[in-house]
């Protein structure tokens, strides 16, 4: 059969260095000595809620903005405050409520931007970046909202214009490490490997402790095909972060490609220790057993993730090749239907069927399959695989010509 082990793919997800930049809390509102309750001002409970905002009590924060803006209605500041409170109390439509009325008093740049980072928390990146927008024409040099907006054009596919606003955010802030590390984000995206490397080394030598810039060259560098430069990058994370998971995964997947099956299968020994429900783990791991002979094993990896995930064609997929190993066809057969029957594209999954098939003494099914299986080769451009499948057919028809 084709032992093409699906599934082991390194998480190409580009984590970011850092989210939407951090809320901000509205300037200029001073600090004065305690009054009486019935003399406070709304500057005054303004600034009593901002104390409780930075510990984490956002219902008392939200309590003493009310009263601020119960005392002046058309206090800005005091609506800004109460919109960063409800966005992390949980209620992001009430915070856009409280900026929409401060940016209606008086527009003001931390007011976009901070409805701008409510947005993005929304799942709503191009709203998100017309606030940074327009938080940056009306303070030019505001550089979190410049890193901001490149974060959000990142999520929208706008790399180019992302690089752009990390650049300008550089210019400002020259030596943040994580504003570097996100323009290499954007510049891999873009198609620019070699340029985030530059990014990303200029960045650790800022931030030589921070795991997550290592995880993500790496990332870079097994694309390039540094494989061995990957797995030092991964190992860096992981010795900086215990016990991060993507790291874990991603340097078993580089083992597995360096042929280290048995590195492979503790990497991924690590992850599920770490999350037990990741069912590509499972899969993975079932893949590195297989390698190393120990089908039972591997199965057993196998249909625990289909357990996680049911609908998993690909575990499928390699269960049944688990089972033609041990020469079970049978199972194997039923394993490679489920494939079809989730993904009816899956040519390997024909081809590997008509073996089955063969095995079962069924030759006209067994030709079938190896005829899908051509028919989709063809239509995907793979000759070899095409005239592949085309050669069983002929061996099988020759085979049946002679009984």
């Amino acid at each position: 059969p084709k032992w093409i082990l699906s599934g082991v793919i390194a998480i190409m997800t580009l984590t970011g260095v850092e989210t939407l930049s951090p809320r901000l809390s509205q300037a200029g509102v001073v600090e004065q000595d305690i009054p009486s309750e019935s003399s406070k001002t709304a500057s005054d409970f303004v600034t009593r809620g901002l104390e409780k905002y930075s510990k984490g009590n956002f219902k008392g924060a939200i309590a003493d903005f009310d009263r601020a803006i119960q005392l002046n209605p058309n206090f800005a500041e005091a609506y800004v405050s109460r919109g960063n409170a409800r966005d992390d109390a949980g209620d992001p439509k009430g915070a856009i409520e409280d900026y929409n009325k401060a940016l209606e008093i008086k527009p003001s740049a931390i007011a976009y931007y901070n409805r701008g980072i409510t947005y993005g928390r929304m799942g709503d990146r191009q709203r998100a970046a017309n606030d940074f927008t327009q938080a940056i024409q009306l303070k030019p040099d505001y550089t979190n909202a410049y890193v901001s907006r490149g974060l959000a054009r990142n999520d929208l596919r706008d790399y180019k214009g992302a690089i752009a606003d990390y650049t300008k955010a550089l210019e400002l802030r020259p030596d943040d490490a994580s504003i570097l590390a996100n323009r290499g984000n954007a510049r891999d995206d873009d198609g620019d490997p070699k340029g985030a490397i530059v990014d990303y080394d200029r960045a650790i030598a800022l931030a030589p402790n921070s795991p997550t810039i290592y995880y993500n060259r790496g990332i870079t560098r097994s694309r390039l095909g540094d494989k061995q430069g990957a797995l030092q990058d991964y190992s860096k994370a992981i010795q900086l972060k215990p016990d991060y998971v993507d790291a874990y995964y991603n340097r078993g997947t580089v083992r597995r490609g360096l042929g280290d099956n048995q590195g492979s299968l503790e990497d991924y020994n690590k992850v599920i220790a770490l999350k037990p429900d990741y069912a590509v783990a499972y899969n993975n791991r079932g893949n590195a057993k297989m390698a190393l002979g120990d089908n039972q094993s591997a199965i057993a990896d196998y249909n625990k993730a289909i357990e996680l995930k049911p609908d998993y064609a690909v575990a499928y997929y390699n269960l049944g090749n688990a089972y033609t190993a041990l020469k079970d066809y049978q199972n194997a057969k039923r394993n490679y239907d489920k494939v079809i029957e989730f993904e009816p594209g899956y040519a390997d999954a024909y081809y590997n069927r008509a073996i089955s098939q063969r095995n079962l003494g069924r030759r006209e099914a067994a030709i079938a399959d190896y005829q899908k299986a051509a028919d989709i080769y063809q239509k995907q451009g793979k000759s070899q695989d095409y005239q592949d499948a085309l050669n069983q057919i002929k061996k099988l028809q020759s085979s049946e010509q002679r009984t």
